[in-house]
């Protein structure tokens, strides 16, 4: 059931969308084929903190938060001063810590 007031809705939106390319008129928008191509903001795209499973041989214990740029053995040490990660520790000989080049996950060998 098509009404005259649908039928004026419709006639107005499809004048818009129709001639979007008629510079002539101040109501109608450009069309989106002849937009630019929106630019990327490199400062939004930078992760300013990551999260890191920490697995404690080979079990994992706990997931942090630490800083994006930090890799190998200086994750692992700052890891390692985190209070999650210190009460699994207690106090034992860490044997070695493997970060894999991902650096997603820290796995803390202990003695």
């Amino acid at each position: 059931l098509f009404s005259t007031a649908m039928a004026a809705r419709q006639d107005t939106s499809w004048s818009i969308v129709a001639f979007a390319s008629d510079p002539s008129s101040s109501t109608r928008v450009a069309s989106v084929h002849s937009q630019p191509w929106p630019v990327a903001d490199d400062k939004k795209l930078r992760v300013s903190e990551k999260t890191v499973v920490v697995q404690i041989g080979g079990r994992k214990r706990c997931t942090v938060e630490v800083p994006s740029d930090l890799a190998g053995d200086a994750l692992a040490q700052h890891v390692l001063s985190l209070a999650p990660v210190a009460k699994y520790v207690d106090g034992r000989v860490v044997r070695r810590a493997i970060t894999p080049a991902s650096a997603n996950i820290v796995n803390f060998l202990l003695e």
